[in-house]
């Protein structure tokens, strides 16, 4: 029997353009992170976060808060993956949102139309929405940040688009240049985004732990033996050869 799922009905124009043929998907919601590992995150600057990770796992500069006031972000990824200039399926992953969940949006750096307002987001924030990132942009964003609400992203626009193609829920997207997997730690901050892959989040969290009980001790040390090896450094070269001292070494694995 032909498939008649493409086909105009009588008296309609016949659909223009290619069709793809491989269908939209919709993955499983991934498990929230234990409350106290999560509480970690919420309480670390996305820098340190960051040097934790490493650039691989930081967002590009372009993804930041959409307004000054904007706060910290901390929380486990719900991902979408939505055709551009299209926000079905923006509203399909509000929709799966849950306590401590970031929807972090896969729009492919579209900036001429909204992946949704404020009132796309109510609904998601009483579940306990921790926040939206979009590789892309939003609007109402005074109103968004008067509740208090994290949203980062590459700008603002009004334009609220049509919605026609579905895309895809809770697949591994790419966002900012990192790919980013449902069940991700995502950090955020005036500093921009980072992400941490769930495998690694709670040996990450472990670490940032252990960081923050001698943080001020360990900086004001850190400076003081990197300027001394830097000095080291100019002074071997100048005598041609060089130094891998362990100030080298740490410089170079920050």
């Amino acid at each position: 029997m032909a498939d008649t799922r493409d086909m105009a009905p009588p008296g309609a124009p016949a659909p223009l353009g290619h069709r793809g043929i491989v269908p939209p998907r919709i993955g499983p919601d991934p498990e929230p992170l234990p409350e106290q590992i999560l509480a970690i995150y919420r309480a670390t600057p996305a820098a340190a976060v960051s040097d934790k990770v490493g650039r691989l796992w930081t967002m590009e500069p372009v993804i930041g808060p959409l307004h000054p006031s904007m706060p910290h972000l901390a929380g486990v990824a719900i991902t979408v993956k939505a055709p551009p200039g299209d926000n079905w399926a923006v509203f399909g992953g509000l929709n799966r949102a849950f306590a401590g969940s970031v929807l972090v949006v896969d729009w492919r750096g579209h900036t001429g139309s909204c992946g949704g307002g404020e009132k796309a987001l109510l609904s998601g924030i009483d579940r306990g929405l921790s926040g939206v990132v979009i590789d892309g942009a939003w609007r109402d964003v005074d109103d968004v940040a008067a509740r208090g609400f994290p949203l980062f992203g590459r700008c603002a626009t009004p334009f609220s688009p049509a919605k026609r193609d579905p895309g895809e829920i809770n697949v591994a997207v790419s966002c900012g240049g990192v790919v980013v997997e449902p069940g991700d730690v995502v950090v955020g901050d005036s500093d921009g985004v980072v992400v941490v892959p769930r495998r690694h989040a709670e040996q990450v969290a472990r670490a940032l732990a252990e960081q923050a009980g001698g943080a001020d001790a360990h900086d004001e040390d850190m400076v003081r033996r990197i300027g001394e090896g830097f000095e080291a450094e100019v002074a071997e070269r100048s005598a041609g050869g060089t130094s891998m001292d362990p100030a080298r070494q740490e410089r170079e694995q920050r």
